[in-house]
């Protein structure tokens, strides 16, 4: 029985006590290490005072710090070399934008100039038409007429609409009948 008695007090040590005080550190060990504190250095520095711990640390840390000189050189000379990369690639797109600011400059002034040449050319026609319907209201009826004819029946309804009522009337009555026919109808429209 004394034997169980011992079994169960060391049981009872490591239930109750042993472990709770091992999950306590383990948690006290990762909230430091989420808030920031360097939890292996510390360590490090706390076993560099017991006695019967090695220490070979100093020869350790010189190597990692002129390793990770050599890792951060490395790393910068990366970082330059991107940065390089990306000034040149904002350069060219910087002048991709002037060229295509420049190029809707020219556009909206090509467009601008444009609807003046339009407006300038269709007062051409119309003044072109106007001249040709003067023309036509100036020769005798049987002559416009024989002229009339020989165009397109939409070329000559056009000018027909423009001429005064009384020219149309005397050309229209020295046409064909059937052509003077279409022509009235096209002018009906």
């Amino acid at each position: 029985m004394s034997g169980d008695q011992e079994k169960s007090k060391f049981q009872w040590f490591f239930i109750v006590i042993f472990i709770p005080a091992v999950f306590v550190m383990i948690l006290a060990v990762v909230l430091m290490y989420y808030t920031g504190v360097n939890v292996g250095g510390a360590v490090r520095e706390a076993a560099s005072v017991l006695p019967f711990i090695d220490s070979d640390e100093e020869s350790h840390e010189e190597y990692s710090s002129e390793e990770l000189t050599v890792r951060l050189e490395h790393e910068n000379e990366n970082y330059a070399k991107e940065l390089a990369r990306l000034e040149m690639e904002l350069e060219s797109k910087e002048e991709e934008i002037m060229r295509l600011e420049e190029e809707l400059l020219l556009l909206n002034q090509e467009e601008e100039h444009g609807d003046d040449y339009e407006a300038a050319e269709e007062d051409v026609n119309r003044q072109d038409i106007r001249d040709i319907v003067r023309t036509l209201e100036s020769m005798t009826a049987s002559k416009a007429a024989d002229i009339l004819e020989e165009m397109s029946e939409d070329e000559a309804a056009g000018y027909l609409r423009q001429m005064n009522i009384d020219k149309r009337a005397q050309i229209l009555s020295r046409m064909d009948p059937e052509t003077a026919a279409s022509l009235v109808n096209q002018l009906a429209e």
